[in-house]
């Protein structure tokens, strides 16, 4: 999961404590993405619900929800977007920008919708991996005023491990912009193991 809270500040923070602490029980107890997300928004709605109560704004959140099965030789997949940003598949050596599961509101909003949020499934090959980003590297701008082209800068990086392209990333991301983000930056990059070896290998990078 990657999320990304309206925002700043302290009510900011503790908006994704709560949905950082629902995930991580209900990635635990919930057969499926969508019972996740759920409970997901109802730990949001509940904190929303004691900040009008404090006299404080409400907040929305962003998430990117994944899982990926099955044995390392024939995996499976589902994904699940809450308003977020695409992803990005690298798969043979080139990068593509995936829209998998979208169409759904962010946390917090989902009860503007009649409708239930509904994954879809993917076709995972053993040896893809990914790289799940917030708009804060996405919407980052150089000196001339042009967006950071991650995609780009994906595909000339594709033989590093994920320790080492999370941190070749934020040198290169706050070099681009000349160490003047205007947003928090989150990268987590996800890579499957030989098949020999069933583990996930992950790195995450973020710059405030």
């Amino acid at each position: 999961m990657i999320g990304d809270v309206q925002g700043k500040g302290m009510p900011a923070i503790g908006a994704g404590l709560e949905v950082l602490a629902s995930f991580r029980e209900a990635a635990h107890h919930q057969d499926t993405l969508e019972s996740v997300a759920e409970r997901m928004e109802q730990a949001l709605t509940r904190y929303n619900a004691r900040s009008v109560e404090q006299g404080t704004d409400e907040r929305f959140v962003t998430a990117l929800l994944m899982e990926i099965s099955g044995p390392a030789g024939a995996p499976r997949g589902r994904v699940l977007s809450c308003g977020h940003i695409p992803y990005y598949l690298v798969r043979g050596g080139e990068v593509h920008e995936r829209r998998d599961g979208e169409g759904w509101l962010p946390l917090g909003l989902g009860g503007l919708s009649g409708e239930p949020r509904r994954s879809v499934r993917i076709h995972p090959r053993p040896d893809d991996w990914v790289v799940l980003c917030t708009d804060g590297v996405t919407e980052a701008r150089g000196a001339d005023g042009t967006f950071y082209p991650l995609a780009e800068r994906l595909a000339g990086w594709t033989d590093l491990e994920p320790a080492e392209l999370a941190r070749t990333l934020r040198t290169d991301l706050e070099g681009f912009t000349g160490g003047r983000l205007l947003d928090d930056a989150t990268v987590l990059v996800v890579r499957r193991r030989a098949p020999a070896d069933t583990q996930l290998s992950m790195a995450r990078a973020a710059a405030a």
